[in-house]
């Protein structure tokens, strides 16, 4: 069974540098420690943590190492060598994308595989990283004010001990990609909210129009008129600038040479005008079904939502496109069941990433492994199955902080 979602060696977002950024602070590029198979770490800090917060943060995130270390197939690769990269120090992004004042700070742990080696393979794959106060993942669409909205899609029921939930589910298949997902949030608020039906139609409606209706008319006054139109709207000023033309020419050239330049404007003229009136049936039918295509989603839109009751307006809006019933709303059909393949639909709950003590303290921790890239390699997907099947994920669990 394979994700809904697009693999990458990177997760949108994780910050797995080598190069500092702007306002980077390479903290150390330790040695190898004598680890076989593991080469020096890269630990890099973005933004401006204090250096207490810089050492609270490597050291949770030397924990979660440490617990990567009890797994028997990473502690002593083979066929393969792994790169620790400690980063972070950043804020989440609020709704305008900027840093969310007064917030936890996101860092991360990621393991870059490569297969055999580095110095053979040059490129590996962050086919694990695990991230605390991870940001809200991006907008798939965007509602009056902005309200962002995004998709949870792939909870497909694996279970992993603790954990909040569980997006997506590793392959047991030789060279089959997949990708899991355990997050760990301590119980009281969480980092996002269910979104209505309500809400989420009048989302793709608000897309499809704008404020005020602004965005339709725009898309309906580019097919407004056609070329042959706006060309015989046009023709009293293509005239004047054709009579000015022929009067600054008669001023440098022979009359018999300015006559000859008149016909030639006057030919130009009148072939386009016949080209455009020849084409102007079927470009007058082609803008008819365009217009007819920008008032036709946001029509479907409001009909669909005058068909719902008022209490299934206010039903969480849930997505199943393998089922051919339930409400059909462009693209996406609605459907009352959280049973896998459902997708959540929801918007990130920014009060979640407000701090209560401190910027370093652990809200969330996202635990991902993902099988592509080098974690194709057949030796490296052992040992990253055999980290699902082995890893004390009870511990991450007890290391998330209880709201006070």
């Amino acid at each position: 069974m394979r994700s809904r979602l697009v693999w990458d060696c990177r997760l949108p977002g994780l910050i797995a540098v080598v190069a500092l950024a702007p306002g980077g602070v390479a903290e150390a590029q330790a040695a190898n420690p004598g680890r076989a198979g593991w080469l020096a770490p890269q630990v890099t800090w973005l933004g401006q943590p204090s250096q207490a917060h810089r050492a609270t943060m490597l050291a949770v995130l030397q924990r979660f190492e440490a617990l990567l270390l009890a797994v028997p197939e990473l502690a002593t690769p083979d066929g393969f060598e792994i790169r620790p990269i400690f980063s972070g120090g950043h804020r989440p992004e609020g709704p305008d994308g900027l840093p969310l004042r007064n917030s936890a700070y996101r860092y991360h742990l990621g393991l870059d595989f490569y297969a055999p080696s580095r110095a053979i393979a040059g490129e590996g794959c962050t086919c694990i990283s695990i991230v605390v106060n991870d940001d809200a993942p991006t907008a798939r669409h965007r509602g009056a004010g902005g309200l962002p909205i995004y998709l949870q899609a792939d909870l497909l029921g694996t279970v992993v001990p603790g954990a909040t939930e569980v997006w997506g589910g590793l392959l047991d298949l030789p060279r089959e990609r997949s990708f899991l997902d355990a997050v760990f949030i301590a119980a009281g608020d969480l980092p996002w909210k269910p979104v209505t039906r309500e809400e989420f139609i009048r989302a793709l409606l608000f897309e499809f129009e704008g404020t005020g209706g602004a965005t339709r008319a725009e898309m309906e006054a580019a097919f407004a008129k056609t070329p042959y139109q706006e060309w015989l709207e046009g023709a009293a000023e293509r005239r004047r600038v054709r009579e000015q033309t022929l009067r600054d020419a008669a001023t440098i050239k022979p009359a018999a040479e300015v006559a000859k330049l008149r016909a030639s404007l006057e030919a130009m003229e009148d072939e386009v005008t016949k080209r455009l009136q020849a084409s102007d049936s079927a470009d007058r039918q082609r803008f008819a079904e365009a217009r007819a295509g920008v008032a036709g989603p946001a029509d479907t839109l409001r009909s669909t939502l005058a068909r719902l009751s008022a209490a299934e307006r206010q039903m969480p809006a849930l997505i199943d496109n393998a089922r051919d019933e339930g409400p059909y709303v462009l693209g996406y059909r609605l459907t009352d069941s959280e049973a896998p393949p459902a997708w959540h639909v929801r918007t990130p709950n920014y009060g979640f990433w407000r701090i209560r003590r401190s910027p370093v303290e652990v809200k969330s921790i996202r635990i991902h492994i993902g099988i592509s890239g080098t974690g194709l390699n057949p030796k490296v997907q052992r040992a990253l199955w055999q980290t699902f099947r082995r890893l004390d994920w009870a511990a991450f669990h007890q290391m998330v902080e209880p709201p006070r």
